[in-house]
């Protein structure tokens, strides 16, 4: 993309004007905006890079919020990486130093990332422990749109062990996002509440995932609304409408890529 690149570019001048004059503090944030740049150009490996040079920075001149924000940074980008063991190790590092600076924000950021990380490897217990540790926190800091994450991922966590109380957390999560507005993310929520409903009650999930993939198409995010297409699909071949379930897997095909397409028609589970 070009526009990452010309912010990579910028970054790099800074960082180079910066190293001129011995400001390093100045230096490890423009390594950490090159870093960001990279993530968002799909180079996973140059965010992790440059996300430890900020560290290395930030560990030499004794700036514990560089340190945590780039440790957080190289988490984030591990888990690109398919490395989830150091993801967890580094966001764990940032939240024990986060917790020292008293940041409520971040600290509970951490603690979702760290619930999503430990979900992600299967450990559902200590991911419960760290949703429900960010509500508390996220609470405390007033940030509504942090609880309802939480509540989302309670709500995985439930799905998971096919407990009813998936229901609740996924309703709670769509109830507070719709009541900030936050349209892309009540889509969210509904994708994975129709995903869910999918093995319990297909008449239920189907309108979830009709609505899901409007909101989806309507913010012109394509992969989650072939995502949502293809699971309606799913839900209409559960409800014995043969046909038009084909149809609408098709037209999941024709959205995304053909891997969402084969993932759509072969699983009913959202990661």
């Amino acid at each position: 993309n070009a526009d990452y690149e010309q912010a990579k570019a910028s970054a790099r001048e800074a960082q180079r004007a910066a190293e001129a004059v011995g400001d390093k503090t100045t230096v490890a944030r423009a390594l950490r905006n090159i870093g960001v740049a990279c993530y968002y150009n799909g180079d996973p490996d140059c965010f992790v890079r440059n996300s430890e040079q900020a560290l290395l920075i930030g560990k030499e001149i004794g700036d514990r919020e560089i340190e945590a924000n780039s440790l957080g940074n190289m988490s984030a980008g591990e888990v690109l990486l398919g490395r989830t063991a150091q993801a967890i190790q580094h966001e764990t590092e940032a939240l024990a130093i986060r917790i020292e600076l008293g940041d409520l924000q971040m600290i509970a950021t951490s603690r979702h990332n760290l619930g999503e990380l430990y979900q992600a490897v299967g450990e559902l217990a200590k991911a419960e422990a760290s949703y429900r540790e960010g509500i508390e926190i996220f609470t405390k800091a007033g940030d509504r749109g942090g609880v309802a994450a939480e509540y989302s991922g309670l709500g995985d966590i439930a799905a998971a062990r096919g407990e009813g109380a998936a229901r609740t957390e996924y309703e709670r999560a769509i109830k507070t996002r719709s009541e900030l507005g936050l349209q892309a993310l009540v889509a969210a929520s509904k994708l994975a509440y129709g995903t869910y409903l999918l093995g319990v009650a297909p008449r239920e999930a189907e309108p979830l995932l009709r609505e899901a993939a409007a909101t989806f198409r309507e913010v012109k995010d394509r992969d989650r609304e072939a995502w949502a297409v293809g699971f309606l699909g799913r839900a209409q071949l559960a409800l014995g409408r043969r046909d038009e379930a084909l149809r609408t897997i098709e037209a999941a095909r024709a959205i995304g890529d053909r891997a969402a397409y084969f993932r759509a028609r072969l699983t009913f589970q959202m990661n």
